[in-house]
């Protein structure tokens, strides 16, 4: 028990502990050392029983066992169980017997025990010095329980003090108590006779033992009476020492009266301020929870306003779209109300018409009905009759009704079949002026076979003259004004016999195509198949000329053609022997073999024009639209380099999609489109296929509309003028890729073969593989077979290629460029050098 002066709470180390032992066992949460003087302190234990019936049984009491196995035994200060199976309790121990005690525990009434940890009762606060406090973490309590731990720790430091003060006035009632006896005993010995007062000693005479015997009487009376003077005097010491403990203990009991009274004002205040700190806690409390509420519908509101502004964004912008989709169906609207206005003019005159009609068969019926009225006065047997006859004629009526009726409905689809057959009408018109360019090109080359075959002859006679036999030559040959021409080699005479075939073959296959596509509509197109006939017809009048001219003469011998050219070529140097006119015959055809064209001119001497990209792009549409789609559509950057203006409109080439083209200071923006712009964004929209495309860039004309036209225009037909400027610019390949163009290889290839003539690969025969080595390894087979023309294929071939030429993509569009590609960047080329430069010079000369 404490016995010194007890001071404030000073630090206090807490134990936190938790020891579950089952279900039902008591379990410990919070242990917590309070020292209150140097010789004490109080231990404060807080935890759960786990059992009702322990709850109610009472706080346990704290065992001590020290080194000796002596057990001390402390009860608890009160009962401060917090309801339900919690519980707390506070114990005053000395600080000497809980530092030195080897076990600690709590034992309840019904026996249960809870073993305590050890206690450091090493921190606690000593009198007289004032250490500073350890650094513990820092921790976050709340504001309530702060106040509550401070409000037990003040209750738990009263009912100490309260105790200690009840012990230190029973220690000074107890030495009240021993200083009262004291001086009852002291009063005693005050009373008590003196040696001296006590009778003298009757003198004997004198005896030495017995003088001896008296000797040592007195003596020990001496010795008894120094012995009771000690006694007093410590007595009186002890007295004194009392009295002054006494007067200690007076002085500390006022004191601790004084300190009592001033911890209970003290602890009045910290209620009051805690009942204002919990009254501040509730209201803040009730504030953040007002708060907190608030916070919630803001972010209820807030989010709910994001969700309406979100579906009002949506919803402008589906009435946007629809806006704009309205817009677009009154623009067709408007024109189909035109044409239905049109169309109903045309349909309220016909019913009129056929008014006019009905009023003529209303009057028919009418005399019929008066004539049968007076048939029925006539005869009444004859009724039966008429009626059945006007009921027949009511038939008739109906069904003259209902076949007015189809008729306007066959009127309507042999209109919308009459726009369809306009449209392939303008088709016809424009394959019948191809057939006619095509015609006029066999026709220059049958006029340059006249020449070729003239000048042949010529040569022909002016030989036999130089060679001395002109009169047989002339009974062989007769003039050209008097018969036939002299027969040429049969070597030549093949030779232009196969050209005048293939190009009867040509004429033949053109007029069959365009038979076969105009047969449809034979009324709209009656005109260019009789053109193409008259064509044909000449084609033929002329082959038969050339063949009556140039039919080989059995008696010619083939001649080898090789350095007798060379020696033929000049006559005046032709040695002539004495032979016969056989001889000389066959002779003559070795000049003419060294001035004949040949039948597939070089690209570089050559003065035939090759097919041009324009053409290439034609047949492309018409063969494969997807990929001529693609090309024209990679070719749209280049434009803005041809425009002499800006311009801001849609393209919509139907195999692949909407484009939005920008034009501005010789630039050209592309980009791809979902849906075309409106009118406010775009100055026009121009909707068409790649064939109708195609054969705008190769410069033939198609007709613009708004519905049944091959060219859909929704816009300015002055600003669409504008765009027709590029159907008469004339570049290379190369210009466009410079212009902006970025042509795909892959594209480029699907068009070679449209574009090289097979005329041009006569003789040729050779596989080149063609590869692109970035990214993703691509590979072209191009072969050559002859008058077959040039075919390209996808992928590796298992034949290995005559020559194989591989680049990088950067190095292709350089080429395409017409630039220098760097040293590292070189094409690699593999094989037959004669026949990379042989397509090389096809391509450059059929792309220009």
């Amino acid at each position: 028990m404490p016995t010194g002066d007890s001071e404030s709470i000073a630090d206090v180390s807490e134990h936190t502990h938790t020891v579950a032992h089952g279900p039902g066992l008591p379990s410990l949460r919070l242990i917590e050392w309070i020292p209150s003087s140097r010789v004490g302190g109080m231990l404060r234990v807080r935890g759960e029983v786990g059992d009702p019936v322990r709850a109610a049984a009472g706080a346990p009491v704290l065992a001590l066992r020290d080194g000796d196995g002596t057990r001390t035994l402390a009860p608890a200060l009160g009962d401060d169980s917090s309801g339900g199976d919690g519980w707390r309790a506070a114990y005053l121990v000395a600080t000497q017997a809980i530092a030195g005690a080897e076990a600690l525990w709590l034992e309840w009434p019904d026996g249960a025990r809870v073993a305590l940890p050890p206690v450091d009762v090493t921190q606690g606060h000593v009198l007289g010095e004032n250490p500073a406090p350890a650094q513990a973490e820092a921790e976050v309590f709340d504001r309530a329980v702060l106040a509550e731990r401070r409000a037990q720790r003040a209750e738990s430091a009263q009912r100490a003090q309260a105790r200690a003060a009840a012990e230190a006035m029973a220690a000074l009632g107890a030495l009240e108590r021993r200083v009262e006896e004291l001086t009852r005993e002291r009063d005693e010995l005050a009373t008590r006779p003196a040696p001296a007062d006590r009778a003298p000693m009757r003198l004997v005479p004198a005896d030495a033992p017995h003088d001896e015997s008296l000797r040592k009487e007195l003596e020990a009376a001496r010795s008894l009476q120094r012995e009771a003077e000690a006694r007093e005097r410590r007595q009186g010491a002890e007295l004194v020492d009392e009295l002054g403990a006494l007067g200690r203990l007076r002085l500390q009991a006022s004191q601790l009266r004084l300190r009592l009274r001033t911890q209970m004002a003290t602890a009045s205040a910290d209620r009051v301020r805690l009942a204002v700190l919990e009254s501040e806690d509730r209201s803040f409390r009730d504030r953040l929870r007002d708060a907190r509420i608030e916070l919630e519908s803001l972010r209820v509101r807030s989010a709910a306003e994001q969700v309406q502004r979100q579906q009002l964004v949506g919803q402008l912008d589906a009435e946007r779209a629809s806006s704009r989709r309205a817009a677009r169906e009154r623009d067709e609207l408007r024109d189909a109300l035109s044409a239905e206005r049109t169309e109903r003019a045309r349909l309220e005159s016909e019913l009129a018409r056929r008014g006019a009609e009905d009023e003529g068969a209303q009057a028919a019926v009418a005399q019929l009905e008066g004539e049968l009225s007076a048939q029925q006065r006539r005869a009444a047997g004859e009724s039966a009759h008429l009626r059945t006859r006007i009921e027949e004629l009511g038939e008739l009526l109906r069904a003259e009704r209902v076949s007015r009726a189809s008729l306007a409905l066959d009127l309507k689809i042999a209109r919308s079949r009459a726009g369809a057959a306009r449209a392939e009408a303008d088709v016809a018109a424009a394959e019948s002026a191809l057939l006619r360019a095509q015609a006029a090109s066999a026709m220059e080359e049958l006029r340059v076979v006249r020449e070729t075959l003239a000048e042949a002859q010529g040569r022909l006679r002016r030989a036999a003259a130089a060679a001395g036999e002109a009169a047989p030559l002339e009974a062989a040959s007769p003039s050209p004004a008097e018969g036939p021409a002299p027969t040429p080699a049969p070597e030549l005479v093949h030779e232009l016999q196969e050209r005048i075939a293939e190009l009867q073959r040509a004429a033949v296959v053109d007029e069959e195509g365009w038979r076969q596509r105009e047969s449809a509509h034979r009324p709209a197109a009656i005109t260019a198949s009789a053109d193409a006939a008259g064509v044909a017809a000449r084609l033929d009048a002329a082959a038969a000329s050339l063949r009556a001219r140039v039919t080989p003469d059995a008696a010619v011998v083939p001649v080898e053609r090789g350095n007798g050219a060379r020696g033929a070529a000049d006559p005046a140097s032709t040695e002539v022997p004495a032979a016969s006119a056989t001889s000389l015959v066959r002779r003559a055809p070795a000049a003419m073999v060294h001035v004949r064209p040949t039948s597939a001119p070089s690209i570089a001497g050559g003065t035939r024009r090759l097919p041009s990209l324009r053409g290439a792009l034609v047949r492309l549409a018409v063969e494969d639209p997807v990929a001529a789609a693609r090309l024209l559509a990679a070719l749209l950057p280049a434009q803005g380099a041809f425009l002499a203006g800006d311009i801001d409109y849609d393209l919509t080439i139907r195999e692949v999609g909407t484009f939005a083209i920008t034009v501005a200071g010789g630039r050209t923006s592309v980009r791809p489109l979902r849906r075309p712009r409106s009118r406010r964004e775009a100055e026009l929209h121009v909707t068409l296929h790649a064939l109708t495309l195609a054969e705008l860039l190769a410069g033939r004309s198609r007709r613009v509309g708004r519905v049944l036209a091959p060219i859909k225009l929704r816009g300015s037909r002055r600003r669409l003028a504008m765009l027709a400027e590029l159907t008469a610019v004339r570049c290379r390949l190369g210009d466009l890729a410079r212009a902006g163009a970025r042509l795909d290889p892959a594209l480029l290839a699907r068009a070679l073969p449209f574009a090289i003539d097979a005329r041009d690969t006569d003789g040729h025969h050779f596989t080149i593989a063609q590869e692109i080595v970035d990214g993703t390894p691509r590979t072209w087979l191009i072969s050559v077979a002859g008058r077959r023309g040039l075919s390209v294929s996808a992928g590796p071939s298992d034949e290995r290629p005559d020559a194989r030429v591989t680049m990088t993509r950067e190095t292709f569009d350089r080429l395409l460029r017409g630039e220098r590609p760097d040293r590292s960047q070189k094409p690699w080329v593999r094989g037959d050098f004669a026949a990379v430069d042989a397509v090389r010079a096809w391509i450059e000369a059929a792309l220009a």
